[in-house]
């Protein structure tokens, strides 16, 4: 949604990483039609990982990492 879409998309696109479960239902009642174009799996959907979601899966795997070796210290 952030790639695609007018300035009003872009918008809710960057929102809904923010936003709590009630908001989120919110935009999700409020806009459906948005979110299936412009979402995951929309038209604009080439199913490649954002740089964001690269970043986000890095990070978690790093944590991940980190867990592992604080576990298999003597």
């Amino acid at each position: 949604m952030q790639d695609h879409g007018g300035t009003f998309v872009r918008k809710l696109g960057e929102l809904i990483p923010l936003a709590d479960s009630i908001n989120l239902q919110a935009i999700q009642d409020g806009w459906p039609e948005y979110l299936y174009t412009y979402g995951p799996g929309g038209m604009f959907d080439d199913g490649e990982p954002t740089p964001e979601e690269q970043a986000e899966k890095a990070a978690c795997e790093a944590e991940d990492t980190m867990d592992f070796l604080k576990h298999e210290q003597p």
